[in-house]
C-alpha cells in the first residue's frame, strides 16, 4: 500500500536522466519516463497518483489503495526522488562559531574545527569541518565519519550537535502547529569570525552555543519576549502575568498573583493560558530580530 508524498518546505526544481525527466513544485511531483512516454505525478499529501499515457490520456489511481505494479514501479520512483531532496534539504543548520565546545580538539593536535551542523529534512545529519593541516573543509554524514589513522575524535561531539538539532526541530514543530508561523528552515548561532548571530536566528536550544547568550525583545501593549539560554520563551506581561513555552513543549502560566500551572501539550489549556499562548509566535517573530547579548 502506497503512503502519501510530502512535499513541504522543499525546492522547486527539475532534474534529467537519460530515462527519465523529473519535475517538483512546492505543490507536486512528476516524472517523466521517456522510453514508454508517459508520466506519473502526485501532489503533495495528495489522495491520488494520476498516469499520463502517450497519448495524453490520464488515469487517478487511489493511494490508500493497491496500485498496480506498472504503477506502483513508477510511484517508488518518485518516492525515491522525493526521499532524495529531502536528503539534501537543510531544515536546521546550527553554527558554531568560535564556541570552545566545538572547535580545536586537544587529541587531534588542533587540527579540526567544526564548523556548522545540518539536520536534513528527513532528518539526515552532517557536519562541516575544516582540517587545518590541508586547509580543507569536510562534510561528513554522521555515523560515517573516518578520519586518517585514528578513529573518529568528534563521536562525542557529533552526538551532542545531533540532539541540540533535533531538540529545535521538535520544539519550532511544536510552535508552526499551534501558530501560522512558519519557522523552517532555520539558521542558529554564529559564523566563525563574526560575532553576530545570524539573521534568520529564531530559537537557540544550544546547550554549548546559548550558554552565553539570550534574547529580548520588547512586545508593544503587550510586554517584553525573551528567549533564556535553554531555549525556553517566555512572555512577561505588562499586568504581571506570564506564558512560556519550553524545549519539550511543557507551557507554564504563571498568573499576576504568582501562581504557576504547567501544562503538556496533550492537556487541555484553560481558558486564560489559551488567550496568553497566542502572542508566542509573535515573540518568536521579534525574537527572530534580535541579535545575542550577553546574559
Amino acid at each position: 500500500m502506497a503512503g502519501e508524498i510530502d512535499l513541504d518546505r522543499l525546492p522547486s526544481l527539475t532534474r534529467e536522466t537519460s530515462k527519465m525527466k523529473f519535475f517538483l513544485t512546492r505543490d507536486k511531483v512528476e516524472v517523466y519516463f521517456k522510453n514508454d512516454q508517459c508520466s506519473i505525478s502526485v501532489n503533495s499529501r495528495g489522495q491520488y497518483v494520476t498516469v499520463t499515457d502517450r497519448n495524453g490520456h490520464q488515469r487517478d489511481y487511489l493511494i490508500g489503495k493497491k496500485l498496480p505494479e506498472k504503477v506502483w514501479k513508477k510511484y517508488t520512483v518518485a518516492t525515491k526522488f522525493v526521499d532524495l531532496v529531502r536528503s539534501k534539504t537543510s531544515k536546521v543548520t546550527f553554527y558554531t562559531g568560535n564556541d570552545r565546545e566545538f572547535k580545536n580538539l586537544e587529541d587531534r593536535g588542533n587540527r579540526f574545527t567544526i564548523l556548522k551542523a545540518v539536520l536534513m529534512e528527513n532528518r539526515d545529519f552532517e557536519i562541516s569541518v575544516r582540517d587545518y593541516f590541508t586547509n580543507s573543509i569536510q562534510k561528513i554524514k554522521l555515523n560515517k565519519v573516518c578520519f586518517p589513522d585514528n578513529p573518529n575524535p568528534f563521536e562525542s561531539k557529533l552526538e551532542l550537535l545531533y540532539q541540540h538539532c533535533l531538540s529545535v526541530d521538535t520544539s519550532l514543530t511544536n510552535i508552526e502547529k499551534i501558530s501560522t508561523l512558519k519557522c523552517f528552515p532555520v539558521t542558529l548561532g554564529t559564523k566563525t569570525g563574526t560575532r553576530k548571530a545570524t539573521d534568520q536566528t529564531s530559537v537557540n536550544f544550544s546547550t554549548a552555543a546559548s550558554s552565553r547568550f539570550g534574547k529580548t525583545a520588547t512586545l508593544p501593549g503587550i510586554g517584553i519576549a525573551s528567549q533564556s539560554p535553554g531555549g525556553t520563551i517566555t512572555i512577561s506581561f505588562e499586568d504581571g502575568s506570564s506564558i512560556s513555552v519550553s524545549p519539550d513543549s511543557r507551557i507554564t502560566f504563571t498568573s499576576k498573583n504568582g501562581v504557576s500551572e504547567s501544562f503538556n501539550r496533550e492537556d487541555s489549556l484553560p481558558k486564560r493560558a489559551v488567550e496568553r499562548l497566542k502572542y508566542i509566535p509573535k515573540a518568536v517573530e521579534r525574537l527572530r530580530k534580535r541579535s545575542y547579548s550577553i546574559i
